[in-house]
């Protein structure tokens, strides 16, 4: 029992990392926006957001349903009472799927560019423009 609180616990923390850091790039988008068309679009940003998702998650559902009826996995039957093949998916996707794709995500964050930092000057950018757009 242990174990399983441990690993909830730390399956936690990387799921709330999931949902947290692309929320958090938003505002740097948004003020990026801002000062290359000069319009702000929040609305925009955070509706595209949402959409693209409900979309991910919706289709990794859909996905994990196609994985389950396809290895034979019985909604009627006990974790224990399913076949072999339904608990291997199971396993599947538990574990060595979110693993790949979180590393995945680690290796593009490793390759990309990383404008940590230019948030302050495209704000100042931002503030200049509006002062100049004033006098």
């Amino acid at each position: 029992m242990t174990l399983a609180i441990v690993l909830g616990v730390l399956a936690g923390v990387g799921i709330s990392t999931a949902y947290l850091i692309p929320w958090s790039m938003i505002p740097d988008v948004i003020e990026l926006d801002e000062l290359e068309t000069g319009q702000r679009r929040e609305g925009l940003f955070y509706g595209f957001m949402v959409l693209l998702q409900k979309l991910g998650l919706a289709l990794g559902l859909f996905m994990v349903g196609i994985a389950l009826e396809t290895s034979g996995f019985n909604e009627a039957l006990s974790a224990a009472e399913q076949p072999e093949a339904a608990r291997f998916a199971i396993r599947l996707m538990v574990g060595p799927i979110p693993t790949v794709m979180l590393i995945c995500g680690l290796v593009l964050k490793l390759v990309l560019p990383d404008h940590q930092g230019e948030t302050r000057g495209i704000m100042a950018a931002i503030a200049a423009k509006k002062r100049r757009a004033v006098r």
